[in-house]
């Protein structure tokens, strides 16, 4: 079964181009993270975040990343359904105590590291979940150096303000986090793309697999529910295995896992709205 392990940011701070030399890491400005534009184009935050992921809650070697999400709680949007999100490598080193605006390290833009790109926040305050699987991936694997993520929001003349808690807010329940989803062992992959209800994904090969498991994207206008299908056999026939029904909805990303002594897996569609859903297929050899 994937294991989720939960990380702490190492460093997260807000910069702003109106203060360009000066750094808000102390409370209780320190307290809060924004992104956006506020009075105007020359009004600009920013945030940066670093997560470790070879500390305290280190992954282990040999092991494939099904899924990344960046968790933060926003308590403020001051433009909702316009007010956007975006996510940026950042390149060089950073020290969140002393990191300014005019002393920022450069990022590799305009490549959005956010898996379904630009991120639209509700309009209410809520916790949030944006995917970013394929950067984590890179620095787990050293594709890229982790030096953090930097985020940004809509930078204009209008006030595009986001605002989220920090590491200093004093209620650890509302800081950021990074949550992985994992799995030890070799793993392949298979892509599908579903646009029909009822659909089906490709079927999976099991032989000699131990497991499988699906990430699957809701890229409709409705929730869908789904659940996982088996075959003993040849694959023309398959069979529904009971307790695996999931929802998910618009928007969202879900991994769903099945450990069987079958020859073919597969995701099967029920129900949902218009448009297509993605699904990437891992199995697994340990």
């Amino acid at each position: 079964m994937p294991t989720a392990t939960y990380f702490l940011p190492v460093q997260d701070v807000y910069i702003s181009s109106a203060y360009g030399d000066t750094n808000f890491y102390a409370p209780p400005q320190g307290e809060v993270l924004f992104a956006g534009s506020y009075t105007g184009a020359d009004d600009i935050y920013r945030t940066l975040l670093q997560f470790d992921l070879w500390g305290a809650n280190r992954l282990p070697p040999n092991i494939t990343i099904i899924s990344a999400y960046l968790q933060l709680y926003m308590y403020r949007n001051d433009n909702v359904n316009v007010a956007t999100l975006n996510g940026y490598s950042i390149l060089e080193s950073f020290n969140q105590q002393i990191v300014t605006f005019n002393s920022a390290p450069p990022v590799w833009f305009p490549v959005s590291e956010f898996t379904n790109g630009e991120y639209t926040p509700p309009s209410a305050a809520s916790p949030i979940n944006i995917e970013m699987t394929r950067l984590v991936q890179n620095w787990y694997d050293g594709q890229m150096p982790n030096n953090g993520i930097e985020l940004r929001g809509v930078e204009n003349d209008a006030n595009n303000i986001l605002g989220f808690r920090s590491t200093r807010f004093p209620d650890s329940r509302f800081w950021p986090k990074l949550l992985v989803i994992w799995a030890k062992g070799t793993v392949s992959e298979v892509f599908s793309v579903i646009d029909t209800i009822p659909g089906f994904s490709d079927p999976i090969f099991m032989e000699g697999q131990e497991q499988v498991t699906f990430q699957i994207s809701n890229n409709t206008n409705a929730p869908m529910q789904g659940v996982l299908q088996v075959s003993l056999y040849s694959g023309a026939s398959f069979s529904t295995v009971p307790n695996t029904e999931f929802t998910i909805p618009v928007g969202e990303s879900r991994a769903v896992s099945l450990t069987a002594a079958a020859n073919y897996a597969r995701v099967a569609i029920l129900s949902g709205g218009t448009g297509s859903y993605t699904v990437k297929a891992m199995t697994r050899d340990e």
